[in-house]
């Protein structure tokens, strides 16, 4: 079963769940979603885990999301996810039954249980 890893270079948190997948020597494909964005099929399968909420998949705190005015904007969240990978809440750890966002080492513990 393929396990992917939606991460950004720069970003603390991918580090961290990309240290601990290699740490456990656990197999994963690491996609930096600054050099291959995610496709919108891609974003599709993800936010149907979070019952088509598009809202969930945004990085709230993150300085592209405070530089767009996003707070305080209206605006279609799945156009924007798909213009503006920036805006994505990194890690994303992914397989055909689950997804997770960000990193916590003990749900990605129950993550490869449940694989």
């Amino acid at each position: 079963m393929t396990v992917q890893l939606f991460v950004r270079k720069a970003d603390r948190e991918s580090q961290k769940a990309e240290r601990w997948l290699k740490e456990r020597r656990k197999d994963f494909a690491r996609i930096d979603v600054d050099v291959q964005p995610p496709s919108p099929a891609e974003l599709e399968s993800v936010v149907r885990y979070f019952h088509g909420d598009w809202n969930s998949l945004f990085d709230t705190t993150g300085k592209s999301w405070k530089n767009g005015g996003f707070s305080w904007k209206v605006f279609d969240p799945k156009s924007e996810l798909l213009a503006h990978p920036e805006l994505l809440k990194l890690p994303i750890l992914r397989s055909s039954h689950q997804v997770l966002l960000g990193f916590d080492a003990g749900k990605y513990e129950k993550f490869f249980l449940d694989l």
